[in-house]
């Protein structure tokens, strides 16, 4: 993973697409609001002259205000980029005006809006690589030649035992379809939910190598326990699964004594023996960067 400097001018950029989508769903947002903070945040460190690097221009002004405005840049640029392919999809905005509601994924790992924003973002991945899809049962339906339709159910479990619970009511909302399915586990909140009520979430301090190692150990032993979830699904008619989520990281001194902040998807695909690799045949449309 490269390390790159946001500039002030990317971060004023950000700011007016992430207002521009909300607009054009006719969305008004409160500025006390997650996204609402959001937008602040990054017009703050927009304000400053457009090449200077952030968030050390902001430091030197105010370095609290700069220490909490920076990590939001990341959950903005998702939600822009969503927000700006999601015009493109029927039935987006039902789906879009929950993102109102609290979603800042430092502060909590346990809202809607955030079951709302991971569908929205599986669909942006696919519709960002040409492919057409539309939001309707089971969840997400990916369209593909000849009129055949793949569906995605999906799910965003709190914790390990949800997962298995998901993984069941998925696996009877893809196969009451008249067409091929997987379900789509969004497993964020197994890296990042503390069950501290004072600290709910866990930013993890190492590099992207080392983050994504505990990330893929904490998502192999929720799959490992849920292998019996998992079987039956499969003996269901599920063509597969598809695990993935963003994991965030704090690494020290990347560059002299800069540290960066980081976010990376972690993915893991298991398909049924009979699928022919349907699921990482998603995984690869979905992460073709990565995969």
């Amino acid at each position: 993973m490269k390390y790159e400097y946001v500039r002030s001018a990317q971060c004023a950029a950000q700011a007016r697409l992430l207002k521009e989508g909300l607009d054009y769903f006719g969305i008004k947002v409160n500025p006390t609001s997650d996204v609402g903070r959001m937008i602040a945040a990054l017009e703050w460190m927009g304000s400053f002259p457009a090449e200077t690097a952030q968030p050390d221009s902001a430091f030197t002004t105010d370095r609290k205000r700069a220490l909490g405005a920076f990590p939001l840049y990341e959950q903005a640029l998702r939600i822009a980029s969503t927000l700006t392919w999601a015009r493109t999809v029927p039935g987006a905005r039902e789906k879009v005006l929950h993102l109102k509601k609290r979603l800042n994924r430092l502060e909590t790992q346990d809202e809607q809006a955030q079951d709302y924003l991971f569908e929205l973002e599986i669909a942006e991945r696919l519709v960002a690589q040409g492919h057409a899809i539309t939001f309707e049962e089971p969840d997400v339906v990916l369209h593909v030649k000849d009129g055949d339709k793949l569906g995605l159910a999906c799910k965003r479990p709190r914790n390990v035992r949800q997962l298995r619970e998901r993984v069941k009511e998925a696996a009877d909302q893809v196969t009451a379809q008249p067409f091929p399915g997987v379900i789509v586990i969004g497993v964020e909140p197994l890296f990042h939910k503390s069950g501290d009520r004072q600290r709910p979430t866990v930013v993890y301090l190492g590099d992207p190598p080392m983050v994504a190692r505990a990330a893929y150990d904490l998502l192999d032993a929720a799959m490992m326990r849920s292998r019996k979830e998992i079987a039956a699904a499969f003996g269901q008619g599920v063509g597969g699964i598809l695990f993935c989520g963003i994991v965030t990281g704090w690494a020290r001194r990347v560059v002299g004594d800069s540290s960066a902040y980081h976010f990376q998807w972690i993915h893991r695909a298991l398909s049924h023996p009979d699928a022919l690799g349907l699921a990482e045949v998603l995984e690869a449309r979905l992460f073709p960067d990565m995969a």
